[in-house]
């Protein structure tokens, strides 16, 4: 019996949304072994469904293509992390069309139970955490509602056919959930689902009585749940608040997401054919980024950041996988009637992955790929085992290892590091930076404790040496990356390359001019110890506009942003004071200890000037 539900948890457990959406390395792993056992089991059937000769040839085109993207990427791992997670897409689509009816409703089944667990955890941490908007074990909001727009809907659906409370339970519980997340690109691809719902079913329509009780009572308890949290001291937001900013305009998040998606044309503009290599965004988007709080790693439309990350050609060949599995979805819904509601969810995940970021997160790409698998209609069903499907298993599970082991030595150089072992901590960056798949930033992560115990020891010429070949080597690596340049600026600097060490930091900010104070700071005190006074004051001036008041309430939980800019504040009264303007340093240290309240240097120069 344990044996007959098998497939079905192989491709339960990859959709659980554990370790941040699946994003962490250990996640990755669980979920490829997952499928690699579910595959041991279904491979031994003597039919294998294969899809269409069409979707094949646009997916192993798209996937042949950014493959390629490698050899001209600006971030070989941020590619080779997206065609990890293309292969564990297609090996989830393939397992799932083999998927007996009995198996594919036990499956629907389990991913109701799973979103149940998921958002009853979800607005637990909502009346006990901080956080004022819905996230259960997604860091952020909106994927978590990506995550629940199928479940709602085919709660919703089985309720209304078959009457049974259960479902209407269920219903309400991910509606309530649903309106916590404050999505409102989420909420408006479940409207329009609906309204498509209403206008094509007779079944929905009769329903009317339902829908307005399960919408009534989720209105109520999520109005209810955030009451409690005022009650109990826990921040929280006036539920109509973002749609109200929206309507007033005041909200920032729609032009910041006018401001992403430009910027995804912009990158496309200047790479037209190849683009900068599949999964780069977040690296070259700090070049064509509008202001400090238009940040981003993904331009919140999957489809717009294809285009700039693998060019034209790419852009045409998702074109052609999403037209072809449309249409094999179109001709299961003429043919059986029963999974309309699945393939509605579907096009819900298709239309959001275009407003947000799910296509960031594994847990989402892989419930689309089983979803798609389960409503895709292809032709008969043939002897022959699929090749491909084993193949793209080995190389997602070496890829998927590699990942894991590196986040592994990464982790443990953290530890290392808070127990302020330097020697240890790069001795496990270096482990980190080390397989097929890991991130370049641990070359300038092992840099960096080189540096800090050149630092420490007297501007150690072995230490030195080794945190400039480091930060080269991530250079090299990662070309775009503006932390790279710091950090050699600062293995310069200590060096006594002085002119060497402007020219890179200037090069820091060149690449990513709003994202880190910390960069302008240290080139204005570079410049002020060269008596470059002036430019020093400026550069303090260029980053103090930058990080305004309204900047510093954005970045209100990074404790790093407020402690530089305050630094730079005092930096600048320190140099006014020596200028013979005492009012208006006076006036800076205050404000400086204002934005951050434990500066020290601050209230030191403020006893210090003359009353």
């Amino acid at each position: 019996m344990i044996r007959r539900y098998l497939p079905v948890l192989a491709l339960l457990a990859p959709i659980i949304p554990w370790g941040s959406g699946g994003r962490e390395g250990w996640a990755v792993v669980v979920s490829v072994f997952a499928m690699l056992l579910g595959a041991f089991f279904i491979l031994q059937r003597h039919y294998f469904r294969p899809a269409g000769k069409y979707l094949l040839a646009a997916t192993a085109g798209l996937t042949a293509w950014a493959a390629a993207s490698y050899f001209w990427s600006v971030n070989n791992y941020q590619t080779g992390l997206w065609v990890m997670y293309l292969l564990m897409a297609i090996i989830g689509f393939s397992l799932a069309r083999q998927l007996t009816d009995w198996e594919a409703r036990k499956w629907i089944l389990g991913y109701l139970a799973t979103s149940t667990a998921f958002s009853l955890y979800g607005i637990y941490l909502y009346l006990a955490e901080g956080y004022e908007r819905f996230t259960s074990l997604f860091y952020w909001a909106n994927p978590a509602a990506t995550f629940l727009i199928p479940a709602f809907l085919i709660a919703f659906w089985y309720f209304l056919g078959s009457h049974k409370l259960r479902y209407g339970a269920l219903s309400t519980i991910f509606l309530t959930s649903l309106l916590l997340t404050y999505s409102r690109g989420g909420l408006a691809v479940l409207a329009l689902l609906s309204l498509i719902a209403l206008t094509f079913s007779r079944t929905v329509r009769k329903g009317w009585v339902k829908i307005v009780f399960v919408l009534g009572i989720s209105i109520l308890l999520s109005t209810g749940a955030t009451y409690i949290r005022q009650q109990i001291g826990v921040q929280h937001v006036d539920a109509g608040s973002r749609f109200a900013e929206t309507v007033k305009g005041e909200s920032t998040s729609l032009s910041d997401r006018a401001n992403y998606l430009a910027s995804a044309v912009a990158i496309w503009s200047d790479n037209p054919f190849l683009g900068t290599g599949a999964g780069t965004y977040e690296t070259i988007h700090p070049q064509y980024q509008k202001r400090v709080i238009s940040a981003s790693s993904h331009a919140h439309n999957a489809y717009l950041q294809t285009l700039a990350e693998l060019g034209i050609l790419g852009f045409l060949l998702l074109l052609a996988v999403k037209v072809a599995l449309i249409l094999g979805v179109l001709k299961t819904v003429w043919l059986k009637p029963e999974l309309r509601i699945v393939a509605l969810s579907l096009v819900g995940l298709l239309i959001h992955f275009g407003l947000d970021t799910g296509s960031r997160y594994p847990a989402l790409i892989l419930l689309l790929a089983i979803l798609a698998g389960l409503t895709y209609a292809s032709p008969r069903p043939v002897r022959k085992n699929s090749r491909i499907l084993p193949i793209s298993l080995i190389l997602a599970l070496v890829l998927a290892v590699s990942f894991q082991q590196s986040q592994t030595w990464a982790i443990k150089a953290e530890t290392a590091a808070e127990e302020r072992d330097y020697i240890r901590t790069a001795e496990l960056y270096r482990q980190a930076h080390t397989g097929l798949l890991y991130d370049p930033d641990y070359w300038t992560q092992e840099g960096i404790y080189y540096y800090t115990l050149a630092s420490f020891t007297g501007k150690s010429k072995t230490f030195t040496t080794l945190a400039r070949d480091r930060a080269e080597q991530a250079v090299r690596l990662d070309p775009k990356d503006a932390q790279h340049y710091f950090l050699l600026a600062r293995t310069e600097k200590l060096a006594g390359s002085i002119e060497k060490a402007e020219s890179l930091y200037r090069k820091t900010l060149e690449l990513d001019p709003y994202n880190h104070p910390q960069y302008y700071f240290d080139l204005a005190k570079l410049q002020a110890a060269r008596g470059k006074i002036p430019e020093a004051i400026q550069t303090a001036d260029t980053v103090l506009r930058l990080y305004d008041e309204a900047v510093l309430a954005n970045r209100v939980h990074d404790k790093e942003v407020p402690r530089t800019i305050s630094g730079v504040m005092v930096f600048k009264a320190d140099h006014l004071a020596r200028a013979g303007h005492i009012k208006e340093a006076r006036s800076l240290a205050e404000k400086a200890i204002k934005v951050y309240p434990a500066n020290a240097a601050a209230g030191q120069l403020i006893k210090a000037l003359p009353e």
